[in-house]
């Protein structure tokens, strides 16, 4: 009988102490190795941090703070533990107050912060340059925050000529505050003015009907059947169906209820091009596979999508 070698757990690396502004992000790392592999914990003077939005636990093992705020100031713990006994180290995050020149050498606010593009992840701004540059602005950041929420981030331009910053992993149907701060030799000038923006809803559109089907009844008319999406991300408010006469292109859009719909009035021995969507609060979603069916004079159906033929 073979015994399992347990080894308690060791530090491969040790978190630094780091000094940080407010709204900056930061990381401490700390790796850990063992058998069993350990788990980790991360104390801060003396209570454990609950992961969060804000404090998150990335790699296993190290410790990620977004928009720091003075409050975070302090002493942290990497605690590692197994069936084979604990290790611990620590280290020192400082948030210093950040020392401001005169104002007679610093940037006026940048101006014109207007969102250009919303999604439901991102916002994409832009402005125009400050009035007064006092010197050559080295770089642009844009500060932002979640409403009621009291942490501001912090995101630079990689350009100093840059007019434009894309703010990503946001929340959908959340309202955000965005200013922007230009940089001189100096330090940050003045802030521009806030603007809110609302972020657009997760668009969660349906996915394909099942099942689609259709039969010619006339020689002037077509029945489809089909089934609801099998992931619909909420209710289906209704279907749309595309009808197009292959040989002229001309196409007909037509909304449907329920699950089957007859297509009247359409030209005997022609060959038509079928899809089929759901649409719901966000919009229509995934379409079907185009379908093509060819009336004939004595009521026989042609029915041919990829791979099979009816």
């Amino acid at each position: 009988m073979f015994s399992v070698t347990k080894v308690p757990p060791w530090f491969l690396n040790h978190p630094s102490n780091l000094y940080a502004y407010e709204s900056m992000d930061i990381e401490f790392e700390c790796a850990v190795s063992g058998k069993p592999v350990p788990t980790v914990d991360w104390i801060k003077n003396g209570e454990v941090v609950i992961p969060s939005d804000y404090f998150q636990i990335v790699g296993d093992s190290n410790l990620r703070i977004l928009g720091l705020v003075k409050s975070d100031e302090g002493f942290y713990q990497c605690v590692a533990e197994n069936d084979a006994g604990n290790a611990q180290t620590s280290a020192q995050l400082i948030i210093p107050e950040p020392a401001i020149p005169s104002s007679s050498v610093l940037p006026s606010a940048p101006r014109d912060v207007v969102p250009v593009l919303v999604s439901s992840r991102f916002v994409r701004l832009s402005w125009r340059p400050p009035a007064e540059t006092k010197g050559n602005i080295l770089a642009y950041t844009v500060y932002f925050s979640r409403e009621s929420i009291n942490r501001e981030r912090a995101q630079n331009t990689t350009q100093s000529e840059t007019l434009q910053l894309t703010v990503g992993n946001l929340k959908p149907e959340e309202t955000y505050t965005f200013r922007v701060v230009a940089y001189n030799e100096w330090g940050p000038g003045e802030s521009s003015q806030s603007i809110k923006v609302v972020t657009q809803p997760e668009l969660q559109v349906p996915g394909p009907v099942e099942n689609l089907r259709a039969v010619s009844t006339s020689p002037t008319s077509i029945l489809l059947s089909w089934e609801p999406p099998a992931y619909a991300n909420g209710p289906v408010q209704g279907y749309r169906l595309f009808c197009t006469e292959t040989a002229t292109g001309k196409e007909q859009n037509i909304e449907v209820d329920g699950l089957s719909y007859k297509l009247e009035g359409l030209k005997k021995f022609t060959e038509y091009t079928l899809r089929f969507l759901a649409y719901n609060r966000y919009g229509p979603g995934v379409s079907t596979e185009d379908l093509t069916v060819m009336t004939l004079s004595d009521g026989k159906l042609e029915l041919q999508m990829p791979g099979w033929t009816m």
